[in-house]
């Protein structure tokens, strides 16, 4: 089971060995959601984002434009649809937003039209990366790096949307457990919460030992049993071959 101390130093190790990946930035190498980075940068300049997402819709199109441009950060639909359905419509430039295991920011420039961006890592060296990847925003940001599964550093009722993308499959139940109450707590009353995590039932998430994480869908649903503050606004327990996706609304206090 991946424990603080193991995520710590594995993700602190991964930082500073990235320069081996050849990557444009840290985190590509588990897929861009930006389907223009498919492409060579030739086309991706004209190209809008629509249009190569519309492309690559089909698999076996995918494939074949995988195998003949040979991408270094694969793409993968459900990523795109996950920003169009769950954030863009959700961060605006009055949010105060809240990101969970940030890493390099993979996710967060999705975040950056948001008035204030509150960033929770347990590894600090990731706060010196995105403030040098995202100059132009660093002043939006708050970095906090919790003890363990804690927001104790974020007041109550004051994140009017959150988002853990590729954390929660690295953190025992338990620690999940405790940042959902966490979350329960700083999110105001009508916020939306995105939670990505790992589901050992699947055998892709099994092939990735010590990992991932023993989580499952069943687990998250006594979790969130637990606490009446949220209505479910999803639960996609097909969303990718190796974990599930929740939505959530806070509801009134």
């Amino acid at each position: 089971m991946p424990s603080v101390e193991w995520n710590k130093q594995e993700w602190a190790t991964q930082l500073r060995d990235f320069d081996n990946f050849h990557l444009p930035y840290y985190g590509s190498q588990w897929g861009d959601p930006d389907p223009r980075a498919v492409f060579p940068y030739f086309i991706r300049v004209w190209m809008p984002e629509a249009m190569a997402a519309a492309l690559l819709q089909p698999r076996s199109l995918r494939r074949l434009l995988h195998r003949a441009f040979k991408p270094k950060a694969p793409f993968y639909p459900e990523l795109y649809a996950l920003i169009q359905r769950y954030i863009r419509p959700y961060v605006t430039s009055n949010s105060v937003v809240l990101e969970i295991g940030p890493g390099g920011g993979r996710w967060t420039r999705y975040l950056l039209n948001a008035k204030q961006i509150i960033l929770v890592d347990i590894v600090s060296d990731f706060f010196e990366y995105l403030q040098h990847r995202f100059p132009d925003h660093a002043s939006k940001f708050t970095f906090y790096q919790p003890k363990a599964h804690d927001l104790h550093a974020i007041a109550d009722h004051s994140v009017d949307y959150l988002l853990t993308f590729d954390a929660f499959v690295h953190i025992e139940p338990d620690g999940i457990r405790e940042y959902l109450h966490e979350i329960a707590r700083v999110l105001k009353p009508g916020a939306v919460a995105v939670i990505h995590y790992g589901d050992i039932t699947k055998q892709a998430a099994n092939e990735q030992g010590v990992h991932f994480a023993p989580m499952t869908a069943a687990k998250m649903i006594e979790f969130l049993a637990e606490l009446p503050q949220f209505k479910v606004m999803l639960h996609d327990q097909a969303f990718l071959k190796h974990s599930n996706l929740v939505v959530l609304t806070a509801m009134g206090q």
